[in-house]
């Protein structure tokens, strides 16, 4: 978990490894791989131009590769393909990319995302979305709903 608190961020983990047991530390307060698809949602211009950045790596692989929680360089860049828009992030000492296909225009939603980690792909896409209060449908009920939105599980 990050909390940010001035210029750092207060990082808790708590994990059932004995050799990482619970932490709880601060860490310089940089991008956050995991506030991208956020920040893209509000305003795809603030990656317009290609950058090279600081960024600390999705929190689901940091746990699942048992890495420390530091900032990483990246290059972030925009790459226009047939099949549309793509925010590509790709770190430059981490055989990692994230790849985000959105739409243009607003509310620039996420059409697809693709991870790539070592060879491994995992790869997301929308396919259908709902309007409804969600705080009202919580219930065993409202499983239905669940399922009109295509989820597809292994």
């Amino acid at each position: 978990q990050f909390n940010l608190a001035g210029k750092k961020y207060r990082m808790r983990l708590f994990s059932y490894f004995e050799s990482e047991g619970d932490q709880d530390r601060e860490v310089k307060a940089v991008l956050l791989e995991d506030e991208i698809f956020n920040r893209l949602r509000l305003d795809p211009a603030q990656f317009q131009d290609e950058q090279v950045v600081e960024l600390i790596p999705a929190a689901h692989y940091l746990r699942l590769h048992h890495q420390a929680a530091v900032p990483r360089q990246a290059r972030i860049r925009h790459q226009q393909q047939e099949s549309g828009t793509w925010l590509i992030v790709e770190y430059l000492h981490l055989p990692r990319t994230l790849r985000i296909r959105y739409e243009t225009e607003f509310p620039y939603r996420v059409l697809e995302w693709q991870e790539d980690d070592e060879g491994q792909l995992t790869r997301a896409v929308l396919k259908r979305t709902l309007r409804l209060p969600y705080w009202e449908h919580h219930d065993n009920d409202d499983l239905p709903l669940r399922d009109s939105l295509q989820l597809l599980c292994f």
